[in-house]
C-alpha cells in the first residue's frame, strides 16, 4: 500500500523544529518510507513566515534559521508534490469559507487537500492528513465535508 499524507503547514513545521507532534510527523516523512507527500503551493510562503516569527521571537538563532531555510528549499525541490494554486482552487476555498468557519489560508490548504483526494492514483492509496491540535477547526471541516482524514492527536506530555 501507498501511504499519501497531504501536510499542511502547522505539522510541516514540525519536521523542522522540534514541538509536540514533532515524533508523528518525522514518523511520516521519514524517507525510508517511501511516503508520498504532498503540501499546497502555500506552504512555502507559510513555512516562511512561521520560521522568520521564530527568528524575530529569538526562539530560532540566526544560524538555525539560514540551515532550515535551505532543508526546507532541499526537501520542496526533492521530496514534495506541491499542490498548484490556480483559480480553481482559489473558487473552492472561496466555497468553504463561506460554508464554514475556516480561515483563508486553512481553506486553501483544505482545497488543495481536496484536490489530492480527487486524483488518488490508485485504488490501494492511503490518504492522511497532517493536521494537528493547532488547527482543529480544519480538521472538523474536512471530516464534516467527508474528507477522509488520517488525524493524530498528540498528548501535552509527548
Amino acid at each position: 500500500m501507498v501511504n499519501a499524507y497531504f501536510v499542511d503547514t502547522s505539522a510541516l513545521v514540525k519536521r523542522y523544529v522540534p514541538e509536540i507532534g514533532s515524533d508523528w510527523i518525522l514518523s511520516i516523512t521519514d524517507p525510508a518510507t517511501n511516503s508520498d507527500l504532498v503540501i499546497s503551493q502555500i506552504t512555502w510562503v507559510e513555512v516562511h513566515s512561521a520560521f522568520a516569527r521564530r527568528l524575530r521571537d529569538g526562539s530560532l538563532s540566526a544560524e538555525r534559521f539560514d540551515l532550515i531555510v535551505q532543508k526546507v528549499r532541499e526537501d520542496f525541490e526533492n521530496e514534495y508534490r506541491v499542490v498548484d494554486v490556480d483559480r480553481t482552487l482559489i473558487e473552492t476555498a472561496a466555497e468553504l469559507v463561506m460554508q464554514h468557519p475556516l480561515r483563508a489560508y486553512d481553506a486553501v490548504q483544505l482545497a488543495s487537500a481536496l484536490r489530492v483526494q480527487s486524483h488518488i492514483p490508485h485504488p490501494n492509496c492511503h490518504m492522511g492528513c497532517g493536521w494537528t491540535e493547532s488547527t482543529p477547526t480544519m480538521v472538523i471541516t474536512a471530516r464534516y465535508i467527508q474528507y477522509k482524514c488520517l488525524k493524530k492527536w498528540h498528548s501535552r506530555h509527548e
